[in-house]
């Protein structure tokens, strides 16, 4: 019996994977996410356009399918450049919050909402009707969380039960029209710390309203990454993607040529 318990412990050990995610309530997470993306729109224009987002994560109890936690945006900058303008807005700068686009990012500054975080995938909802649309962007699925207010997905990861270094295994879902097919492979398991490669396709088409004009929006990308993962807990401590995306805007029966390289750099402490 011994000899049974100390092997079951070895194997344990050297798989150092749960089937779903492993939680502490409680437990306060700060992420990062920054996205540094070039985009060129044929003849409108090129534009360079970087994002920070701070959010601070709470970690609540749990039941049998999710996570309950609540997050607050903290911090958000924007910097662009083109069309013949730079311009930057921080909202821990006071004269960029005197400002009509400060006052519009200070509507979600601060602001504690109710999410949930799937055991079995990591894929966080939040809780609340008017959160859905940033949460259900398609675009997220590419661009790392930074085109909306939903970053906090990128924070998990869960690797399904007994992978080690060299397996593989794939996830897809479908939001409005646009598919995102994920393939992950572990490249290395050091001192509890997972090393994963994660390659992504996206492709489809959507419609969004941007201000009060209805846009439909075709893609067609890939995004290339690596993650670095607890193994104990599922906690995404840093990823690094590069994402190539190439499509089109169709507005007021106009179509703009769309192609976007980004890199996109998510931390967690």
């Amino acid at each position: 019996m011994k000899k049974l318990i100390l092997l079951t412990l070895c194997y344990a050990s050297l798989q150092g994977f749960a089937q779903s995610l492993k939680l502490d309530a409680g437990k306060k997470l700060g992420l990062t996410t920054i996205n540094e993306m070039d985009m060129d729109m044929g003849m409108a224009g090129k534009m360079k356009i970087t994002t920070q987002a701070n959010n601070t994560i709470v970690l609540g109890t749990a039941d049998a399918d999710a996570y309950k936690a609540t997050s607050k945006l903290t911090r958000m900058k924007i910097t662009q450049e083109g069309m013949g303008k730079s311009e930057t807005k921080d909202t821990d700068v006071a004269a960029d919050m005197d400002t009509d686009e400060g006052k519009e990012l200070a509507k979600d500054l601060n602001v504690e909402k109710e999410i949930t975080i799937n055991k079995n995938t990591g894929t966080v909802k939040a809780t609340k009707p008017e959160d859905k649309d940033d949460n259900d962007n398609p675009m997220a699925g590419l661009m790392g969380g930074a085109t909306s207010k939903m970053t906090e997905g990128f924070a998990f990861m869960a690797i399904p039960v007994g992978k080690k270094a060299g397996d593989k295994w794939a996830d897809s879902t479908t939001e409005a029209g646009v598919k995102t097919t994920k393939n992950y492979q572990i490249k290395s398991i050091e001192n509890g710390i997972a090393s994963v490669n994660v390659a992504t396709t996206i492709k489809g088409t959507f419609s969004q309203e941007t201000q009060g004009m209805q846009m439909e929006m075709t893609l067609d990308g890939t995004g290339n990454g690596v993650y670095t993962v607890e193994a104990a807990t599922g906690i995404v401590k840093k990823s690094i993607t590069n994402n190539d995306i190439n499509g089109s805007m169709d507005m007021m029966g106009q179509s703009i040529p769309l192609t976007i390289k980004a890199v996109v750099t998510t931390t967690v402490d």
